[in-house]
């Protein structure tokens, strides 16, 4: 027997199954392509994510203020005016903390997420002739790289961990290891490996990539059937696939890891675009990347305003 309205409802179904799709891939393009930073001299240089919550975060190199963005509506308001003179590398932790590298000051960090408070500060020993980077919280710890000096430092933040602040403690030297620095900027982007035992660390200056193993404290070269990936900055981590923003160059190299972090081969041509103007690192979220447009080769000149975050769809 034929009835009329399970035809109906057939045919309602049917027109759902193929607008509801075509709905959603439209809404998921609707997101914004830039993200404009307020102030005409913020220079960004990096960022991070807070998936939970739909937003990045991203750091003046000058001054120090630090920016939420929602991703999907692509508003930006100043998250704090900033207690470093530089924020730099960045990266949230899972207990609602925001960590912070301050470049030349030697510092480091620690807001909380819910409303911005500076919760604690740590200072190398000696600050002079440092360069605090980039920094990268994991499996309990925040592990954050020098550029003039060859050390890596670490910072307990564990659940249970007091953030009373104080000195920034070293962690381990890279004196006598295959992790050589030479003239100008060397230890840099800081990613752990996908399975977690180890950080990728790239040295600037000479594009090679280093392995450190957490739990032994080794160091070795990344065995790699690439180039050196010279002016390497930023490092993202997606899945298994390494993303080394190269900043000069304006492209981004993926490089796909073994789980232990032993090697990387190449995996497909550098992400380039238009949009970028010298990046220096990205994030990784939502199947995009958000690349942070530093322009530091038009300071001391004219910056093309506004300063932006822009998002490349993923591969």
């Amino acid at each position: 027997m034929h009835d009329p309205n399970r035809s109906v409802s057939a045919r309602t179904c049917a027109f759902l199954a193929t607008v509801v799709p075509f709905a959603l891939f439209a809404l998921s393009w609707a997101q914004p392509e830039t993200y404009d930073l307020p102030g005409d001299a913020v220079f960004p240089e990096g960022i991070t994510v807070h998936e939970a919550a739909g937003t990045f975060y991203v750091g003046a190199s000058a001054g120090g203020a630090i920016f939420e963005a929602d991703v999907a509506s692509g508003e930006v308001r100043v998250f704090t005016d900033g207690d470093l003179p530089m924020a730099l590398g960045m990266s949230v932790d899972d207990h609602g903390r925001l960590f912070v590298a301050g470049g030349a000051s030697g510092q480091v960090a620690a807001y909380d997420l819910a409303d911005g408070e500076l919760l604690a500060t740590w200072t190398v020993a000696d600050p002079d002739g440092t360069f605090v980077n980039d920094l990268v919280a994991h499996d309990g710890a925040v592990y954050v790289t020098d550029s003039f000096r060859p050390v890596l430092y670490r910072i307990d933040a564990g659940p249970d961990a007091d953030l009373a602040g104080g000195e920034l403690e070293v962690h381990l030297s890279f004196e006598g290891s295959p992790f050589q620095y030479v003239e100008g900027f060397n230890a840099n982007g800081i990613v752990p490996t996908p399975d977690g035992e180890a950080l990728i660390v790239v040295q600037s200056a000479t594009g090679q990539l280093y392995r450190i193993g957490l739990n032994e404290g080794s160091i070795s070269v990344v065995a790699s059937n690439q180039a050196p990936v010279f002016a390497g900055d930023g490092l993202v981590l997606d899945g298994d696939v390494l993303w080394v923003v190269q900043n000069e160059f304006e492209q981004i190299v993926p490089l796909r890891l073994t789980p232990d972090g032993f090697e990387a081969r190449g995996d497909g041509p550098p992400l380039r675009s238009d949009l970028f103007a010298f990046p220096t690192t990205a994030a990784a979220f939502d199947g995009s990347l958000f690349v942070v447009n530093s322009q530091f080769d038009r300071q001391g000149g004219e910056p093309e305003l506004p300063f932006q975050v822009v998002r490349v769809a993923l591969p």
